[in-house]
């Protein structure tokens, strides 16, 4: 079976290939809070998707949605980065193992 890891659909869905650091370790537990970080502007805000990534690029999903509580904006590497926390509502399918 193909490793998987977790992303946020905002970043998911640019088309560009999703750096380790952006993934997001946890299996999603509902009312649980979770630190993310990815390249580009996230800005708070409600029913954000999470989707499962293979290491090939291919998403399933989506598989929860969170509410992104909050966010900071810095740069890093010469990019502009959002750091942030977001609350799962609802587990919509469970995680594969990798």
């Amino acid at each position: 079976m193909e490793e998987k890891r977790l992303v946020l659909k905002t970043r998911a869905f640019l088309g560009n290939k999703i750096a380790e650091e952006e993934c997001l370790p946890e299996k999603p537990e509902v009312g649980k809070s979770y630190k993310f970080s990815v390249v580009g502007v996230v800005n708070k805000s409600e029913n954000v998707s999470l989707y499962e990534e293979t290491l090939t690029g291919n998403l399933e999903g989506p598989i929860a949605i969170v509410d992104v509580v909050e966010t900071v904006h810095t740069r890093r590497y010469g990019r502009k980065w959002t750091l942030g926390n977001y609350v799962v509502k609802k587990v919509l399918k469970g995680i594969a193992k990798g």
